[in-house]
């Protein structure tokens, strides 16, 4: 399986609640400043998006978000299903304050 690591601050613009949806072809495990926060609930295919709300008790100085992605791929081939096709792996990570 290939696999990413990606963290992103952002600054402290966004208020106490916000929401998001992230999609990962085809795995994902998102944190926020350290904390597990959502997987993916399907384990590989289908792809699917998955929606999250974060609500804190106090202003962090700072937001951090960190995402590990899987693409799937054969450990022995690096093909996708069924050996027919290199791999192409996708993230998109969507925030809102409201």
């Amino acid at each position: 399986m290939d696999q990413a690591i990606l963290l992103a601050i952002l600054p402290t613009a966004l208020g106490s609640t916000f929401s998001g949806y992230i999609y990962a072809d085809n795995y994902f495990e998102l944190f926020y400043n350290g904390e597990f926060l959502v997987n993916d609930p399907v384990d590989f295919i289908p792809h699917n998006a998955v929606f999250f709300n974060i609500t804190e008790e106090e202003e962090p100085e700072c937001r951090t978000f960190g995402v590990l992605a899987k693409d799937f791929a054969d450990d022995q081939t690096g093909l996708e299903y069924n050996n027919t096709c290199v791999g192409d792996g996708g993230l998109r990570l969507v925030l809102s304050d409201g």
